[in-house]
């Protein structure tokens, strides 16, 4: 937050010449103002103590707040993203992982969800977008990290094209959905993540193989 040059750098290689057109910019902060919590450390703010837990998966930076007061967790995109129905036109709204580039790991994803199955609320609240309940982010979180990783696996190859991602990625939400009962439209409303997330797959599979050789 005090050199912000390397998230802005991230960003870019993600949105590339969107990146200003969607964000502004961004603004150092003073290093007097920066408050630093390591993971299960906690703030006090009035009546309420939040606990701060290091949760990596889908990505390596995350942490999330817990408000035991508000039974609540504060979880950016560590427990995945809620699809709202103003968003999607859906219907229904539904929860997907986010697996966009370059940190997603689906093991860190398991040992996060985990840790926060132990920890006492009742709410998730997501940075994108609104809130679930515990079980119900967690679940399917968890499940559809799983199958992305799996799909991820099955067709990878080193020259494999991001739409052919996005196109596996758009059947296997669509089956997932049709499982629960919920049949979608057009799920290219999607794609401003799924593209995102089918890149950070490609990066994830390419290193996991690099590991094992």
């Amino acid at each position: 937050m005090a050199d912000p040059s390397k998230l802005w750098a991230g960003a870019t290689q993600v949105y590339g010449d969107k990146t200003e057109a969607l964000f502004g910019g961004v603004v150092p902060v003073p290093t007097e103002h920066i408050l630093v919590r390591e993971h299960e450390e906690t703030l006090s703010i009035g009546r309420r103590t939040l606990q701060f837990f290091d949760s990596p998966g889908h990505a390596k930076h995350h942490f999330t707040i817990l408000s035991e007061v508000d039974r609540a967790l504060f979880a950016g995109d560590a427990v995945g993203i809620r699809y709202p129905t103003e968003f999607t036109g859906f219907p229904f709204e539904f929860i997907a992982p986010s697996s966009s580039p370059i940190d997603f790991d689906p093991v860190a994803v398991h040992q996060t969800l985990d840790m926060l199955l132990t920890l006492p609320f009742d709410w998730v609240y997501h940075a994108h977008f609104g809130k679930s309940l515990k079980l119900e982010a967690i679940d399917h979180t968890r499940r559809l990290a799983d199958a992305f990783a799996a799909v991820i696996e099955r067709i990878y190859s080193p020259d494999i094209e991001t739409q052919t991602v996005v196109a596996e990625l758009r059947r296997l939400i669509a089956d997932d959905l049709e499982r629960q009962g919920k049949t979608a439209l057009d799920l290219r409303v999607l794609d401003i993540d799924v593209v995102l997330d089918a890149l950070g797959l490609v990066y994830y599979e390419k290193k996991r193989r690099e590991r094992n050789n």
